[in-house]
């Protein structure tokens, strides 16, 4: 599997919330500061089963957090931003960097002996006879199964926390300081622009905040070089209020000396009720690294470097209810990349993917290669409650997306309970539908393999345990379905336990060694609650 700036999560990557702190703090932002009214004062990106229990040492200075925060938390700090008195106020930690940690619970690498599907050549050798080392595939049936591809494994992570929750925060924390660091610039850009008195620009006109936000972060020694800020303000025939449309474009040094290109913009509007409003943040983080990483290392490839896309659609259709949709991408080369629908739609688009001269088609060598993360949420933003969507697909030749679903009800009170699911969907690329699960595909890289879907997934009932701030595997209940994760890494999801030649199939995570006969436990697609949060308007369109 392709290791990127985005890898195959996002993503969840992509699996974020973003969520509000209720109307008295939104109207004390507003009266702070009159430049709130051009951003979404509620904005704070976080998982939504990290953890409940504030850790105050997670805040360093004044508005910098981990990315590993909880919600409370970042959204407190975005606060110390959007009500600044002062420059200092209008810090943050900015940090672009991203990694490719997983639970360890989710997805290990198995290794196998013996495998039912391998075609011919099997023995009853335990180890990869040959080659002497593990390698995927091999002509014996031995050889491993790289990591990430097998699901929710093993029910927890550590001692309590369910693997469902641990995933997802895991998930989150890959592309969260990227996200953070963009969200909270344009924040920032509010805070300079109200610390230094200006004036919030009228229909038509646009109030150009370079000079003071190179100033500002200059003073915070946030490392960012500007090289533009604005903000402008228009009237669009057919909507209410005003719509204001932020810029802010910069450069960075990553920790290898690479030179970061930051372009990004906000369009926000308000609604007439001051409860609702929609937007769209969209940036792309271009770096300059002189290398073609994963799936862009191919001759047909000749641009250098890496563009991470990011867009994400906001609409607040009540006083309680935000819904969010997440797009993120790698696409290949620092220059010449247009990651979005069109001149006048800044949503990342997965459409556009890598598309060499040997496809049919039209050549797109700047598209995404190594990975397309998405995610959409619908969430009442008092409880926590909701319907959450995620999909990632690994790169460019996968052709499906590993897809988690997670349906959260709020408990009389206090916490929240409910149900994950994970299987596999359809190529983010090609689809209309993409967040939904088609089903389970147990036998992903293993011998023999056919991509067979199953109509099964696995499901994991998790409540929150409001004392430890924790998610906590729920399967208490003697014949409950609450917890079907088991199977076999078979084309069936099944097995006897030996290879047609009787020679005895085992596989391994490093923890557990099964060697025996496993029949799934896996959850009926049919029986799956539907978990389909509607997409957010498209101010752009």
């Amino acid at each position: 599997m392709a290791k990127t700036l985005f890898s195959s999560f996002i993503l969840l990557i992509m699996a974020l919330t973003i969520a509000s702190c209720g109307d008295s703090t939104n109207n004390a932002t507003t009266a702070t500061n009159p430049f709130t009214v051009a951003f979404p004062s509620d904005l704070a990106v976080a998982s939504p089963t990290a953890s409940t229990t504030t850790t105050s040492s997670l805040v360093l200075q004044g508005a910098s957090v981990s990315s590993s925060a909880s919600f409370a938390e970042k959204r407190a700090a975005l606060d110390t931003i959007l009500t600044g008195a002062s420059i200092e106020d209008c810090d943050f930690n900015f940090s672009l960097t991203t990694n490719t940690e997983s639970a360890a619970c989710y997805g290990p690498t198995l290794t196998y002996a013996n495998h039912p599907e391998q075609a011919s050549g099997r023995d009853a050798d335990t180890t990869d006879a040959d080659s002497g080392s593990l390698s995927p595939n091999d002509t014996d049936g031995d050889g491993f199964l790289p990591i990430g591809d097998v699901g929710i494994w093993r029910e927890n992570e550590g001692a309590t926390e369910a693997c469902t929750a641990a995933q997802l925060n895991k998930l989150t924390n890959r592309t969260a300081s990227q996200v953070d660091s963009t969200v909270f610039a344009m924040a920032s850009l509010i805070c300079i622009a109200n610390v230094n008195s200006l004036t919030i620009p009228t229909d038509g006109t646009t109030l150009d905040l370079t000079s003071y936000a190179s100033s500002g972060f200059s003073e915070n020694s946030i490392p960012v070089t500007v090289t533009s800020a604005t903000l402008a303000a228009e009237t669009i025939s057919g909507t209410s209020g005003t719509t204001y449309t932020s810029t802010f474009a910069g450069t960075a040094t990553d920790a290898s000396g690479n030179t970061q290109t930051i372009n990004c913009r906000l369009k926000h509007r308000n609604g007439d009720d001051g409860d609702t409003y929609l937007g769209k943040l969209s940036c792309t983080i271009a770096t300059a690294d002189g290398a073609k990483t994963g799936n862009c290392n191919v001759a047909e490839v000749t641009a250098t470097g890496q563009t991470d896309a990011i867009s994400i659609a906001y609409q607040k259709n009540s006083e309680t209810i935000f819904t969010y949709e997440l797009h993120s991408g790698n696409y290949c080369g620092d220059t010449g990349v247009d990651p979005y629908v069109s001149a006048t739609d800044y949503t990342v688009d997965p459409e556009k993917k890598l598309n060499l001269s040997i496809d049919a088609g039209t050549d797109l060598l700047t598209g995404w290669a190594n990975n397309f993360n998405f995610a959409r949420y619908q969430l009442n933003i008092n409880t926590g409650a909701g319907e959450y969507q995620s999909a990632w697909q690994a790169g460019r030749g996968d052709g499906y997306t590993r897809v988690l679903n997670v349906d959260l009800d709020s408990v009389s009170g206090g916490g929240n309970t409910g149900c994950g699911y994970f299987g596999f969907g359809p190529d983010i690329a090609s689809s209309t539908d993409v967040g939904t699960i088609d089903g389970m595909i147990c036998n992903w890289t293993g011998p023999g393999n056919t991509k067979t879907t199953q109509s099964l997934v696995q499901q994991q009932c998790m409540n929150l345990n409001t004392t430890s701030g924790i998610y906590e595997s729920d399967s208490s209940t003697s014949g409950s379905t609450r917890l079907a994760i088991s199977y076999a890494p078979t084309n069936s999801c099944d097995t006897t336990g030996l290879d047609p030649d009787g020679n005895i199939f085992q596989y391994s995570d490093s923890v557990t060694t099964v060697n025996t006969a496993v029949t799934n436990n896996l959850f009926p697609i049919a029986d799956m609650p539907s978990i389909s949060p509607p997409a957010p308007t498209n101010i752009d369109s």
